[in-house]
């Protein structure tokens, strides 16, 4: 998170955005129920490598929990960010996972950006906006990118978002 932040910091000093990406892994507790827990484990491992395999090396990328994963992006314009996001989607829908008893799965997720173009936007508050447009994407169908959203439709997403 520091060097998220500093990144960030950074950036805003040079006039440069920063785009966040919260990733959510979909229906991800439904493989969780259906074939336990270890293979969820093993679905968060090989989406965690298919995700670090396709991030360039200024980008950063962690686990925040459960199946959301993080990546700040710097030197990006807005239709940059969003082709690294689909190109993302791209890569993990493509990513067949072996499971030890002989099966495959295929898994989605659903990615929401944020850029920190406004000016003194901490990490905690654009990984929050990357959050609330992720929810954007569940809400309209998963397996796709959510674009940050004003705040007038953002209550109401969130309150949709509960009960999804």
């Amino acid at each position: 998170m520091a060097r998220a932040s500093s990144l960030i910091a950074r950036l805003e000093k040079s006039d440069e955005p920063a785009y966040a990406m919260m990733i959510d892994i979909d229906h991800f507790k439904v493989i969780n129920d259906t074939h336990g827990h270890a293979v969820g484990d093993h679905v968060l491992q090989v989406v965690a490598r298919t995700i670090r395999a396709n991030l360039r090396i200024d980008d950063l990328f962690g686990r925040l929990g459960g199946e959301e994963f993080a990546i700040v992006l710097a030197r990006q314009s807005p239709e940059d960010a969003r082709d690294v996001a689909e190109h993302f989607l791209r890569a993990i829908r493509s990513t067949a996972i072996d499971l030890a008893h002989g099966g495959r799965l295929s898994v989605t997720a659903s990615i929401g950006i944020a850029t920190s173009a406004q000016p003194e936007m901490g990490l905690t508050h654009l990984l929050s906006q990357a959050d609330v447009a992720l929810y954007g994407a569940k809400a309209a169908g998963r397996d796709r990118v959510g674009e940050p959203i004003s705040s007038a439709k953002r209550g109401a997403l969130l309150e949709k978002a509960a009960n999804i």
